[in-house]
């Protein structure tokens, strides 16, 4: 008897958190207790499940931001239906929902050589860090700066500022994360000009907390927004806070060896370009202190 084959997007957000969430926790990627929720508001459709005879053997999420950028995420093959074609399956479906999109992902260092032959061009690593004590002293005196919570900024002025160091327009993801359940942001405005000049957001997560995105030109300000952050959560060995830093940013690395940051493991952010490129190989990343997600970019 011939096995039923079929992908489909997942019926809603729990199945979502039953499939991508539940897997990506079992792989070891330490997801927000909170992400489904947020995350597939985002984009309903982008979250793909391969079953054969209605049992899930594969995932992987496609999110469509806009017309011209789509985020790759997700992509997971359950142990026992490993090197059997699912995971490709599901590649490809994901592929064509990208159309003719520029596609970013984070990839891990295993798979990198195979995302090259799909077309994808590294742009910069990025390492996760775990920070087991609240950073102290860090805060600004004397500011220039006012410090305000996310729910309470200007959503323009959020949106517009995210967009500056996502390299895309993010408007149902970046507002409902600063508003979702056990997650604290904080935003950095200069009292001269009212400018937005920083961005913090620390989630629970299945293991302690994690920080993203961590965003500034200033390390003065991410001190401030990292200690601002962290004093809103109880940290321990137990319980630590995670950042995903990129490689190249160099006030990020001196940050990490200030608080003694230890590394988990790493990922390389790359990006499948188009016809539609959005010149997302060219991010500020010296001002990107900590990724949002390596699953929704």
């Amino acid at each position: 008897m011939r096995n039923h084959i079929q992908i489909r997007p997942v019926k809603n957000a729990l199945e979502m958190k039953n499939i991508h969430v539940a897997w990506a926790r079992k792989e070891g990627w330490n997801p927000g207790v909170h992400d489904h929720d947020f995350f597939y508001e985002t984009d309903p459709g982008g979250f793909l499940v391969c079953t054969v005879d209605q049992e899930p053997v594969s995932c992987i999420s496609l999110v469509n931001y806009n017309e011209q950028y789509a985020f790759l995420g997700y992509y997971i093959a359950a142990p026992r239906y490993r090197h059997q074609g699912y995971g490709w399956r599901i590649w490809q479906a994901a592929m064509e929902r990208a159309g003719d999109r520029e596609i970013g992902l984070d990839g891990v260092v295993s798979e990198q050589d195979n995302y090259k032959k799909s077309g994808f061009i590294p742009c910069f690593s990025s390492m996760r860090y775990a920070l087991t004590q609240s950073p102290t002293g860090s805060g600004l005196a004397d500011s220039e700066f006012s410090f305000i919570p996310g729910v309470d900024c200007d959503p323009l002025l959020l949106l517009n500022y995210d967009e500056k160091h996502a390299g895309t327009r993010r408007p149902h993801f970046i507002t409902r994360l600063v508003s979702c359940p056990d997650t604290f942001s904080f935003v950095a405005i200069s009292k001269k000009n009212h400018e937005m000049v920083g961005l913090g957001v620390i989630r629970k997560a299945d293991s302690g907390y994690r920080v993203g995105p961590l965003f500034s030109n200033s390390i003065d300000i991410v001190r401030s927004l990292l200690q601002m952050l962290c004093d809103q959560v109880n940290i321990s060995t137990d319980s630590p806070v995670f950042l995903d830093v990129p490689a190249c940013n160099r006030a990020g690395m001196e940050i990490v060896t200030q608080y003694n940051m230890k590394p988990v493991f790493e990922c390389a952010r790359m990006i499948k370009p188009s016809l539609h490129a959005v010149h997302t190989t060219t991010l500020p990343t010296q001002q990107i202190f900590g990724i949002t997600s390596w699953e929704l970019g």
